[in-house]
């Protein structure tokens, strides 16, 4: 559920006092609330999720408790814990696409004997995937830009960097392994005539 739909079905369960509150909170810390999240993550999409969603926990501690009791200091160790849990998730995908990434070296490694052919059939399935996808590799592979660089060069949230190189690495792995098999196809049916 994305965090607005969230939003929404707190805003809608909330009654019209802590509805008041919850805009006042808002209007108060909203600012300083960002600018913490922003000086400890170093990404404005990501401070604007955490914040986000530090907001949907003080909606939910609304429906619970008094609104006194929601402070900046509540906030700000929501928001902490909220920081805590994206760096937890980003370094655990980040340790998969580094094992997934040395797993797919070594069976190019193993598939293929020399450099020029790697690069001869990488080349042509790199032109086969759409130009979105292979924009996503050059910013992330050749230009060396971290995945919240990529998403600002593409003007895409965070997460839908992280997506679309997902689908860019399995769409380019799959147009290679397709290229080889055609490869040994033809190298297999030229020996079967000669």
């Amino acid at each position: 559920m994305s965090d607005f739909r969230r939003a929404q079905r707190h805003r809608a369960t909330l009654a019209t006092d802590q509805q008041e509150a919850l805009a006042n909170l808002y209007d108060l810390h909203f600012r300083r609330l960002r600018a913490f999240v922003l000086r400890r993550c170093g990404c404005m999409q990501v401070a604007d999720d955490i914040t986000a969603l530090t907001f949907e926990a003080a909606a939910s501690r609304l429906l619970r408790c008094r609104d006194d009791e929601l402070t900046l200091a509540w906030l700000t160790t929501v928001a902490k814990r909220r920081l805590v849990d994206h760096w937890r998730d980003r370094t655990r995908r980040e340790v998969i696409e580094q094992r997934l990434e040395g797993q797919a070296r070594m069976h190019l490694d193993a598939a293929v004997g020399s450099v020029a052919e790697t690069s001869h059939e990488l080349t042509e399935a790199l032109a086969l995937i759409p130009e979105r996808q292979q924009r996503a590799l050059f910013y992330r592979y050749v230009a060396g830009l971290s995945i919240a660089e990529v998403s600002d060069e593409l003007t895409i949230s965070y997460k839908a960097a992280e997506s679309l190189l997902a689908r860019s690495r399995i769409g380019l792995s799959d147009e290679y392994f397709r290229q080889l098999d055609d490869n040994l196809t033809d190298t297999d049916a030229t020996r079967s005539i000669a």
